[in-house]
């Protein structure tokens, strides 16, 4: 009778071993598909916009009239403020902004703004975004604003412009090649 009982609390014990190793299994395996469905809506946020901007017309527009072709500054007036370029420009930003700001939770890394990359390192590296930039930082610390809007866009493109060399490698480069 020792016997059986022994024998049925070491039948229990390998059951609850084999319980314990499964929970463990299924806690790895459920981590393990909630990163990449995280990673997933990620890229589809990163997809997503690229798509938004090269299918509104007037972010196009904007784009290629005041930051692609055009090196001067077009620098923020009395007259600029509430126009439609100040709306669009505003839009723009915000578009960027929004995958930006998933980078800056760390829900999608550098290497996934490769897309994007392009645009929002032209975009930040005009100088009439820069003055448009600085003329709003001014405008929202007159206004007790701590936080700029477009924060998350700032770091995002300051860290893609300072890792510009790594993130062009020749693995990326597949219209630069030897013989053009």
């Amino acid at each position: 009778m020792t016997e059986i009982l022994s024998a049925i609390a070491d039948v229990a014990t390998i059951i609850g071993v084999i319980g314990v190793i499964s929970a463990i299994i299924a806690l790895v395996m459920t981590k393990r598909q909630m990163t990449n469905a995280a990673r997933t809506l990620g890229l589809n946020l990163v997809a997503s916009t690229l798509h938004e901007f090269s299918t509104n017309e007037r972010l196009k527009k904007l784009y290629y009239e005041k930051f692609e072709y055009v090196d001067e500054a077009y620098l923020p007036t009395h007259e600029f403020f509430g126009t439609s370029i100040e709306r669009d420009m505003d839009s723009l930003l915000m578009l960027f902004s929004v995958p930006a700001l998933a980078w800056e939770n760390g829900q999608l890394k550098t290497e996934d703004m490769l897309p994007l990359e392009y645009y929002i390192c032209r975009i930040a590296e005009s100088k009439t975004m820069q003055e448009y930039l600085r003329w709003l930082e001014t405008w929202l610390k007159s206004q007790n604003i701590s936080r700029h809007p477009y924060l998350s866009f700032c770091n995002l493109a300051e860290e893609l412009i300072k890792q510009k060399p790594n993130l062009l490698a020749d693995k990326y480069r597949l219209c630069l090649r030897d013989h053009w």
